[in-house]
């Protein structure tokens, strides 16, 4: 007879009945538990959290203000009486710019004025439109996000005062104002302010600078990263979790063919090659046995988040393609200990 001393023992204490067989204390245990443990649930939020929030960030700024632009604050003072304001309105407000900018129209009345500064800080000064233009008493002071174009029809004067905040150098007002000229030649007063605004959009437009474009950018590559990290961290749970399921069915069955396995070895008759050969898949299947209960031992419970832990996946990658081998093993012993029996003659001389 083919040496066969592995006992009840052997089993019960290789693959541990109570580390994967026994379900029951996890009904005493508290949600979190079950859930996987504190430092699981953590981490499990955590990927989830910053991967959403990564997602997210395209459509917050896709959706600011800041990404389409803003619309100006338009205040028209017209007291020459040259403009239409609605179209003037609609001008000014179809440009967008890349922050908060309040636009003051001013037309001055009146011919031969010889300083359109003083003119100007005049009319700021009888403003009922409620805080002031300027932060003192002269031109060079305009409050920040605010612009003022201002034109003195009869007197011939065109000028734009900008804020510091707006950085607009002496060139950049100058363009602005000269934007303006070809239109107010011909007498389109509205056409002329909206160019104004037009040429102000080149610098400080929402399409003009390179923050926008950089902010979306970097949102379309954050959005790609949450995205791809989401779907690989819930595929590596989701995957783990299968496979480990599948591989602890079959080492169960594993376990519970344990002692016919055994027996069936065992009741091979010894000194023919086919007994041999039985007999040597037979110990390998016990050192595999061994082997691979004690992987599933390390191995463990995983539950809940823990499925999603870093290197679960190619643990339990490694342990169903172990499980799998040891129960082809479990499969060849049983089937060359049949396939000996029935090649095995009777008292007769028949093969049974």
């Amino acid at each position: 007879m083919l040496l066969t001393s592995t006992s009840e023992s052997r089993r019960g204490a290789s693959f541990g009945a109570g580390s994967i067989v026994n379900k029951e204390c996890h009904m005493k245990q508290s949600a979190i538990i079950r859930l996987g443990g504190l430092r699981a649930v953590a981490m499990f939020v955590m990927n989830i959290a910053g991967a959403l929030i990564a997602i997210l960030l395209l459509p917050a700024v896709l959706l600011h203000p800041s990404a389409s632009g803003h619309r100006p604050d338009v205040v028209v003072r017209d007291e020459a009486g040259i403009y239409h304001e609605q179209t003037l309105r609609r001008g000014l407000e179809a440009q967008h710019y890349d922050r908060e900018v309040r636009i003051v129209v001013l037309s001055v009345p009146g011919a031969g004025i010889g300083n359109i500064d003083e003119e100007t800080v005049k009319y700021a000064g009888d403003s009922t439109q409620g805080s002031p233009w300027f932060q003192g008493t002269g031109v060079d002071s305009p409050v920040n996000g605010t612009i003022l174009f201002v034109v003195a029809p009869e007197s011939h004067w065109v000028r734009c005062y900008a804020a510091k905040d707006l950085r607009l150098s002496a060139d950049k007002r100058e363009a602005i104002e000269n934007a303006a000229g070809s239109h107010y030649a011909q007498g389109d007063w509205d056409g002329g302010t909206v160019a104004m605004g037009r040429q102000l959009a080149t610098y400080i437009g929402s399409g003009s600078g390179n923050s926008t474009m950089m902010w979306v950018v970097g949102a379309v590559l954050a959005f790609m990263a949450g995205s791809g990290w989401l779907a690989f961290y819930i595929w590596r749970g989701v995957t783990a979790r299968c496979l480990g399921g599948a591989a602890h069915k079959k080492m169960m069955q594993v376990v519970y063919d344990y002692d016919l396995t055994e027996l069936q070895a065992g009741t091979l008759p010894e000194g023919s090659r086919q007994s041999r050969d039985v007999g040597s898949d037979y110990r390998r299947f016990r050192d595999e046995y061994d082997t691979v209960s004690q992987l599933w031992k390390d191995f463990g419970e995983p539950h809940g988040a823990q499925w999603f832990g870093r290197g679960v996946l190619a643990q339990a990658t490694r342990l169903a393609e172990r499980t799998a081998g040891l129960a082809e093993l479990d499969a060849a012993v049983n089937a060359g200990a049949a396939a000996r029996a029935d090649a095995a003659p009777n008292p007769g001389g028949a093969v049974l």
